[in-house]
């Protein structure tokens, strides 16, 4: 009979330990089954009373903000617009030395000509009365650069394709750290040029800035000469290797649909081209210096 209490005992025991373990087994399985529902229903209740409390701050901040003196208010918006202006100065001073960057990666894909030394040069002034026909370089007689020399540039490709070296003019003054370049359409530019689809020979002198010009004299009057026929060096000028591109032939300025005119009594035809890049916009220039 003792025998049997002792059990009976031990099992309310039991029973009595193990209530709480599953009642707190059901608390924690309600809690992670109504939790999400439960935390909705809650930001559901409070919404109304967080925007109230909300409301209430963000007219504090104006009733603040509309009792500042007008003066200072004046002082502060200004002091914003010259920020926002230092932003803006920033962001498009980055954007160029972007261009920049990608101009000279292309720049270093340059073709080498045999016999001659590429020295790498900068614009770095240029003169508003005379923009296109001249501008001055960041490297002279100190870097081994000489009256003459022929000064190249890039028609730069969209990004991923390969630039096309082009003729920007030749050096016509030097110092020992700058020189003066005179692009194509100055008519202190002259040098022997080459047709590429009809071979003719002939010689190049700039037209100046007001017509963006150069005019191609002394061809054969045999040839014929279509708009878009390529002009190249033809690497009888001193210092001026063969096959650079300088331009591509224009409309003459007489007649309709025609390249090229007869001149000099009947002897000669001439040509007017356009260059193959645009004086404005050239930034970095290559001088082939003879070795």
């Amino acid at each position: 009979m003792a025998t049997f209490k002792k059990k009976v005992n031990v099992s309310r025991i039991v029973l009595f330990a193990a209530i709480p373990v599953v009642l707190a087994a059901l608390v924690l399985t309600g809690f992670f089954t109504f939790r999400r529902p439960l935390a909705r229903f809650s930001m559901d209740f409070y919404y109304p009373f967080y925007q109230a409390a909300k409301h209430v701050e963000l007219a504090g901040a104006r009733q603040a903000l509309a009792m500042q003196p007008r003066q200072k208010l004046a002082s502060a918006v200004e002091q914003l617009q010259r920020q926002n202006a230092m932003l803006a100065a920033q962001v498009q001073l980055l954007r160029e030395m972007e261009a920049d960057n990608e101009r000279l990666r292309q720049e270093l894909r340059m073709p080498r000509w045999s016999g001659y030394h590429e020295v790498y040069a900068e614009v770095i002034l240029r003169d508003p009365a005379t923009w296109s026909e001249q501008f001055v370089i960041s490297k002279g007689l100190g870097d081994g650069i000489e009256t003459g020399d022929l000064v190249l540039t890039f028609e730069f490709a969209p990004r991923g394709g390969t630039p096309s070296c082009v003729l920007a003019g030749r050096i016509i003054e030097t110092s020992a750290r700058t020189s003066v370049v005179a692009t194509v359409v100055n008519p202190a530019c002259q040098l022997s040029v080459s047709l590429a689809e009809s071979g003719a020979n002939g010689t190049l002198t700039g037209n100046g800035a007001s017509s963006m010009t150069a005019l191609v004299s002394r061809l054969p009057l045999k040839s014929k000469y279509g708009i878009g026929e390529m002009v190249l060096t033809s690497g009888f000028s001193e210092r001026t290797p063969r096959g650079i591109c300088v331009g591509y032939l224009t409309d003459a300025p007489v007649g309709v649909n025609r390249a090229a005119v007869v001149h000099d009594g009947g002897l000669y035809a001439e040509a007017w081209m356009k260059p193959a890049v645009s004086p404005d916009s050239i930034r970095f220039v290559v001088v082939l210096t003879g070795k």
